[in-house]
């Protein structure tokens, strides 16, 4: 069984491998910040403030949902497909002022240990990240815990042609 077949009929596996590439993005990314490195953090995510039919290129630092010209921003997965387009995957946000609380604490806890030679952040910490973050597909209606076995669906991206597109930084 394929690992699309395996996340459609168990779709708490899908959440968790969604979890597990989250976390060890912010593990990479963060760990990256301080310090000399062959890899420097990015300056730059993509963000939407039109549920994904377009994207722009701001500050890594900001943490969504936040305002821009007005409207709400939140952050765009974008992806190229086989044919070199560019689209959003998902969209992703923090639901309250309380996660962009504990969101930007984290972020400065792991800057401090990156700067105190300890990169590895506390794995508690981590869960409780993912777990105060929501996801949903462009044009969709609802927000759902980046954790739940609805995340799995949102996470599994899959090309026209069966092959999975890849993800683009700015």
């Amino acid at each position: 069984m394929g690992l699309v077949e395996t996340i459609r009929k168990k779709p708490a596996v899908g959440a968790t491998i969604g979890s597990v590439c989250l976390l060890t993005a912010l593990i990479v990314l963060y760990s990256t910040q301080v310090g000399p490195s062959r890899f420097s953090p990015p300056k730059l995510f993509y963000f939407s403030d039109d549920d994904g039919k377009t994207f722009f290129a701001d500050d890594a630092n900001k943490v969504p949902p936040f305002d821009k010209d007005g409207k709400q921003a939140v952050l765009a997965h974008v992806y190229k497909n086989s044919a070199g387009t560019m689209f959003v995957g998902y969209l992703e946000r923090a639901p309250n002022d309380q996660a962009k609380q504990l969101i930007e604490q984290t972020r400065a806890e792991m800057a401090d240990n990156a700067k105190a030679g300890n990169p590895a952040p506390d794995p508690e910490k981590l869960r409780a990240l993912s777990q105060s973050v929501e996801v949903k597909k462009p044009g969709g209606s609802k927000w759902v815990s980046a954790t739940s076995a609805e995340a799995a669906s949102i996470y599994a991206l899959k090309d026209t042609d069966g092959s999975e597109p890849t993800p683009v930084m700015p």
